[in-house]
């Protein structure tokens, strides 16, 4: 991802950067990354929010995430139903508010075209 967001910068800024006489770390550091960061941040971020969805299936795998630990609680207290229900609601509210905060930062980071 990092990679595509370099090449998305033109090549006229690198140019502009060496015009300016800075050196590659001033470059990278006031005009690329920025830019870079502009474009990968959205994606990135839902990256992490699909990563996080996944980490249920880690529970398949006999490993303990938030549903396995739910699970051995409910398996103590025989309220499996409701610490499931739990756990569903947590996903959810983490999911749902990290995906408005994607769409804000992409309205924020979009590049208005003439169009």
């Amino acid at each position: 991802m990092i990679r595509v967001g370099l090449r998305s910068v033109g090549k006229g800024q690198y140019e502009a950067a060496d015009a300016l006489s800075l050196s590659t770390l001033q470059a990278y550091r006031h005009i690329i990354l920025p830019q870079v960061f502009r474009v990968t941040s959205p994606i990135i971020l839902s990256q992490t929010i699909i990563l996080f969805k996944d980490t249920a299936l880690v529970y398949v795998l006999s490993l303990t995430d938030l549903v396995g630990a739910a699970s051995k609680v409910a398996q103590l207290n025989g309220r499996l139903v409701e610490m499931y229900l739990t756990v569903a609601a947590v996903y959810l509210v983490i999911c749902t508010s990290a995906s408005q905060l994607v769409a804000v930062l992409r309205k924020r980071t979009r590049i208005a075209t003439n169009r």
